[in-house]
């Protein structure tokens, strides 16, 4: 059954690459609207020059834009391709499993079958389709923040590298005592 489900997502790959190059530049552009907003409130605060003011909220103004299109695109796309990969995979498993001469399908009744297959294939797709791409818009994000916490600061960087897997190890250790601590304070 990996043969079917690998050969199937091979045929819409490069819809799944356009998938994710969309959902990078996306990320890159909110990244980069977070940097225009510091710049803009700098822009306001220390220098009170009018016109690095106009220049950076047009700058927003753009990505903002140009982010609210890709982001519509991307949406639609995501969405045609998943739900053609789920079918053309429902249809490719199904066809497999009848043309086999086997007795254990006949145990199962169609419709239970046919959820079953369902179910697991939506899971599938949609692991490349959603997880995939939110791990690579996180992997895009991080590495501009980083780049400029670097460029920004090489103390700040080199505290941050300490202190984030530190953070990151009391979190894993504490976190239920932490989240019931909390609950119990809410409840006061």
């Amino acid at each position: 059954m990996n043969a079917v489900v690998w050969r199937t997502l091979k045929r819409h790959r490069t819809a799944f690459i356009i998938l994710v190059i969309l959902t990078m530049i996306s990320a890159g552009l909110i990244t980069g609207n977070t940097y225009l907003e510091g710049k803009l409130l700098d822009s306001l605060v220390y220098s009170r020059d009018p016109g690095l003011f106009v220049l950076f909220f047009g700058l927003m103004l753009s990505f903002g834009i140009l982010r609210l299109v890709i982001s519509f695109f991307t949406s639609h796309f995501q969405i045609l391709t998943k739900q053609k990969t789920v079918l053309e995979l429902n249809r490719n498993i199904i066809f497999r499993l009848f043309t086999k001469n086997t007795l254990s399908i006949l145990k199962w009744s169609p419709t239970t079958l046919s959820a079953r297959i369902n179910d697991d294939v939506t899971e599938i797709v949609s692991f490349f389709a959603d997880t995939v791409l939110r791990l690579c818009s996180v992997i895009v994000s991080t590495l501009t923040i980083t780049v400029y916490v670097l460029s920004a600061n090489a103390e700040i960087f080199a505290i941050m590298v300490v202190f984030l897997p530190v953070y990151f190890l009391i979190y894993v250790v504490f976190h239920q005592k932490i989240y019931r601590v909390s609950l119990e304070i809410k409840g006061k």
